[in-house]
């Protein structure tokens, strides 16, 4: 039975702590959140501190669903104790803390479409690829944008947010180190789409690589 610790108790942590309970062969040791949404199961429990949770549980693995501005911490913090780490992404908004430290390779961001249908066959026989493209088409409604969702200085925006998952696959599929990028983001709310959709608020992001 591997022990699992959950770092981050809010809306996305509630879904990681929903699938643990009731996944076979993992026991969840802990969470640590300082102000949990979530509520936590009878008998799991609870610190304020991810290190302090780190030392009281030696978990084999960490999920950590904490916002950008704590999560590599604490993803760096589980793998320097030794456990392999699930992060949700970003991870962090800041370049400059993606310098390779020790333990990062213990450290796997969380891209749902690395499971996508298809994609095995497709990393198994890749095709040639000397150009891509990322197109992306995002709705979400205003609700969505709420905590540190809010400002591009805390979430980063649909580069971070929702076009990194494209991204993420395109360079998985590409043969090669990226030899040249031309990138331009374009960032624009359709008021119309207030009127047409029943209130629901759209924002369209171009993004050229």
């Amino acid at each position: 039975m591997k022990r699992v610790l959950l770092v981050g108790a809010g809306e996305v942590g509630a879904k990681h702590l929903a699938a643990l309970v009731g996944a076979p062969g993992l026991a969840v040791a802990a969470v640590a959140d300082p102000d949990p949404r979530a509520e936590v199961p009878p008998g799991i429990p609870l610190f304020a501190s991810c290190r302090t949770a780190l030392t009281a549980t030696t978990p084999d693995l960490v999920v950590v669903a904490a916002p950008p501005g704590t999560a590599l911490a604490a993803a760096r913090d589980a793998a320097q104790a030794g456990a392999a780490v699930l992060v949700e992404k970003p991870c962090t908004i800041d370049p400059a803390a993606l310098v390779p430290r020790p333990g990062d390779e213990r450290i796997f961001v969380a891209f749902q479409p690395h499971f996508a249908p298809g994609l095995d066959a497709l990393l198994a026989e890749p095709p040639d690829v000397v150009r891509t493209e990322v197109l992306l088409a995002v709705r979400r409604d205003p609700g969505y944008f709420r905590g540190w969702r809010r400002t591009y200085a805390s979430a980063g925006g649909v580069l971070h947010q929702q076009a990194i998952h494209g991204l993420a696959v395109t360079l998985r599929l590409l043969p090669g180190d990226v030899e040249a990028i031309d990138a331009k983001v374009v960032h624009y709310r359709v008021l119309w789409g207030l009127a047409l959709c029943g209130g629901t608020l759209y924002r369209r992001a171009m993004l050229i690589f």
